[in-house]
């Protein structure tokens, strides 16, 4: 299966290009006023958000280029303090005490 993958050589020309790119990167980070980010913040991002939206946790390992899953759920998708306040909040009951005691 083919990967859309950003550096899909590997050797001294792979690194010199990743090299390039995370400069470039950085000074745009810095450019923007951006709290310090890396490439690899990214990366953990949509790990992140793939989680967030459901996507299952092997396609999010083939999105991220992992050959295991667990490397995509034990390093790739961290639980955002939003997240956790939403799956609380879900639990709560619907509707107001006078609509369930209509019921």
């Amino acid at each position: 299966m083919h990967h859309a993958c950003v550096f899909q050589e590997d050797g001294a020309h792979s690194r010199r290009v990743y090299d390039r790119i995370t400069t470039k990167f950085d000074t745009a980070v810095t450019a923007g006023g951006i709290p310090r980010r890396t490439l690899q913040d990214l990366r953990r991002t949509v790990g992140t958000l793939l989680a967030e939206r459901g996507v299952n946790q092997k396609v999010a390992a083939e999105v991220l280029g992992h050959s295991d899953p667990r490397t995509t759920a034990r390093y790739y998708q961290a639980v955002r303090p939003e997240a956790i306040k939403a799956a609380i909040l879900s639990l709560r009951p619907t509707g107001t005490d006078a609509d369930r005691e209509k019921k």
